[in-house]
């Protein structure tokens, strides 16, 4: 003879696959109408067994024939379709609570908390990154706008001090002596040494390019700073 199995709460609601708040309310539903005892261990904890888990698959079947738990209740108590457990002499009605019935629930409305705050504190990183990323984006086009735009104002900086750097050099050039300007193309005609000019303009431009840069690029850094 084999040995009689006997489950807890939530291994008996499993082998009936409904959740046990459901299958602790049916239950406690008939014990409280006086239709059906459910067994205590030693602990005063409830125990299920072959009988509870037989009354809990007919109570499913009836669910599933548009019967509401009223009505089953109803028909366990007028007409029941099999022998339920009787009440011990001392029984007390609600002298028990299912501690394990509590901490399921307990539990699982832990579960559901943990869940809807990971939940809000995954779609707070979520949007976090996003602004993080469009911010980066948006700095990244306004990075490379500035970085054109500053190096257009280099170009023109750089133009401009080689021409007025070209225009000293020209008049430094004027104010030589005529022979070091001149050379001669005839007996009795000079003209201006024009490759000479060039040199020397080249020279001055060379020898006074980086000065004139460092003192231009620090006058437009000191104007916007004082913008």
């Amino acid at each position: 003879m084999s040995k009689e199995e006997f489950w807890q709460i939530t291994e008996f609601a499993s082998k009936l696959d409904m959740h046990l708040s459901t299958v602790n309310r049916w239950f406690n539903n008939l014990e409280d109408l006086k239709i059906h005892y459910i067994n205590r261990s030693e602990t005063g904890q409830k125990v299920y067994d072959g009988l509870d888990l037989k009354i809990g698959f007919k109570i499913i079947e009836l669910r599933a024939q548009n019967y509401n738990i009223q009505g089953i209740n109803a028909l366990f108590k007028n007409d029941p379709p099999f022998e339920f457990r009787s009440f011990p002499d001392d029984y007390i009605s609600n002298q028990v609570v299912d501690n394990e019935v509590l901490f399921a629930e307990f539990s699982s409305t832990i579960k559901r908390e943990v869940q809807n705050l990971l939940e809000q504190q995954s779609e707070f990183f979520r949007k976090e990154q996003a602004q993080e990323r469009l911010l980066i984006e948006e700095k990244s086009t306004v990075d490379r706008a500035a970085v054109r735009q500053q190096e257009i104002t280099d170009r023109i900086t750089i133009n401009r001090v080689r021409m007025n750097l070209e225009i000293e050099a020209l008049e430094e050039w004027s104010k030589l002596p005529a022979s070091k300007r001149l050379i001669r193309t005839g007996l009795f005609s000079k003209t201006e040494n024009i490759s000479e000019r060039d040199l020397y303009v080249k020279r001055y431009v060379s020898k006074y390019m980086d000065e004139k840069l460092r003192i231009e690029f620090e006058n437009e850094k000191n104007s916007d700073t004082n913008r």
